[in-house]
């Protein structure tokens, strides 16, 4: 419910979408983080700090109660933007629970799709740093979604990096870089010692946000088709910090997909 009202009242095109029933169950699995045990108090308060937005949902659906009447809420509900391949309604409103502070879901566009087939693609790291460091700041905040699956298990994950609008000169006003999984387990990352734009190119000619070993990092090869992620406890000083209960892990994956949206 929590997901199909992101955008208002409940609409068949999102209840019938196939990715509802997977997306749902990538965010009950940030709260429920050991199988059979249920969910603690801890694990509760541990989960609503990476889906900030969570019960906005329920203030569409209630917000009738305790507000007067009018037709006009009703007439203009909010509208999803046009979907993508990676970027299905319940995968934006999985977006809007972690994001709604610093982007306009409705205003997103679809600015750039690269399809990682491995006999078709002639993209690579130059080219997606190039296309988002050359949109110009001011202008416009940049969601990066990248879809794919896991070498050892073929189990797909969706990965994403968000460069919102530069409001501030000022380290502390700053909107920060943010990196997140949606799924196979719904988290979110915070780049709270991350420089714009978060990234940066090895003289190896990989892409990396983030720091290896140091919290939460997605390290790109030269061609884009695979992305290793390394995920450490944090230590105080990382530039995308982990999550605590997951512990130290890493993930090799085969980049299918990449989509860039901007909010324009």
């Amino acid at each position: 419910m929590l997901l199909i009202t992101q955008f208002g009242k409940p609409v068949a095109q999102i209840e019938q979408d196939a990715n509802l029933d997977r997306v749902a169950d990538c965010v009950v699995r940030a709260f429920a983080q050991v199988p059979g045990m249920g969910i603690t108090w801890e694990m509760f308060n541990q989960a609503i700090n990476k889906t900030p937005e969570f019960f906005r949902g329920y203030h569409r659906l209630l917000f009738s109660l305790y507000k007067p009447y009018d037709e006009n809420d009703t007439k203009t509900p909010l509208t999803p933007p046009k979907l993508g391949s990676i970027a299905t309604l319940p995968v934006f409103s999985q977006l809007g629970m972690i994001l709604i502070e610093t982007l306009s879901i409705p205003g997103l566009q679809l600015h750039k799709h690269y399809d990682l087939d491995e006999n078709m693609s002639t993209t690579n790291v130059a080219a997606l740093a190039e296309q988002i460091t050359t949109i110009p700041a001011e202008e416009a905040a940049i969601i990066l979604l990248i879809s794919g699956y896991l070498t050892q298990t073929n189990e797909g994950v969706v990965f994403g990096y968000h460069l919102p609008w530069y409001d501030s000169p000022d380290k502390e006003g700053r909107n920060h870089c943010l990196l997140f999984q949606l799924s196979p387990v719904h988290d979110m990352f915070r780049g709270y010692n991350a420089e714009r734009p978060g990234f940066k190119v090895e003289k190896n000619g990989s892409l990396i946000f983030g720091e290896k070993g140091n919290g939460v990092a997605l390290v790109f090869e030269r061609k884009l088709k695979r992305m290793t992620v390394l995920h450490s406890v944090p230590s105080g000083n990382e530039i995308y910090g982990a999550t605590s209960w997951r512990g130290d892990w890493e993930m090799d994956v085969q980049v299918e997909e990449i989509e860039m949206w901007l909010e324009v």
